[in-house]
């Protein structure tokens, strides 16, 4: 399997994966909004996201956790980042500094969001995602965002299953 599992994280299945290490993604990104002093951070993701995010979620909390940051009860934010009236309610009172997004296309849009609410990124609010697809550089600022080395995972996955295919019974 490349990318994801057929089970929700936690779980795994039998199947050769080969992925990013999602949950370690999502502690290293927060980690890195805290350093840069952030306290108040959400993580953002579309409503039927990928079961990659669960784990990027995890990650996200276990750094929390790591730092004695105190999530708020609703750290987690589920919603259209195109939708102004989600994103008002996200910006609303500066209940965050931060947002951690699920992948960088939600990042992109997110920040063009609140610059329609009349906030900057990172003057006001810091914007993080995952991937580093080609056009987190093309928007400004650029997006802070964690690199997926995809050509390494084709490699890795196209290795595994010849593995898989010569010795069926390898763990």
């Amino acid at each position: 399997l490349l990318d994801r599992d057929l089970v929700d994280f936690p779980k795994r299945s039998d199947f050769d994966l080969v992925c990013l290490d999602n949950m370690a993604s999502g502690y290293m990104v927060t980690e890195h909004l805290i350093k840069l002093g952030c306290k108040r951070i959400f993580f953002v993701a579309r409503p039927m996201s990928a079961p990659t995010v669960d784990a990027r979620i995890a990650g996200f909390r276990e750094a929390l956790v790591r730092h004695r940051i105190e999530a708020a009860p609703d750290w987690i934010r589920i919603g259209d980042p195109s939708d102004l009236k989600f994103v008002r309610s996200l910006v609303a009172g500066k209940q965050a500094d931060a947002f951690v997004c699920a992948n960088d296309n939600t990042a992109a849009l997110l920040m063009r969001s609140i610059e329609a609410c009349g906030f900057r990124t990172p003057k006001d609010f810091r914007v993080a995602g995952f991937d580093d697809v080609k056009y987190a550089t093309l928007v400004s600022p650029p997006i802070t965002t964690v690199h997926q080395h995809c050509l390494d995972l084709a490699t890795i996955a196209f290795r595994t299953m010849l593995e898989r295919l010569a010795e069926p019974a390898l763990p």
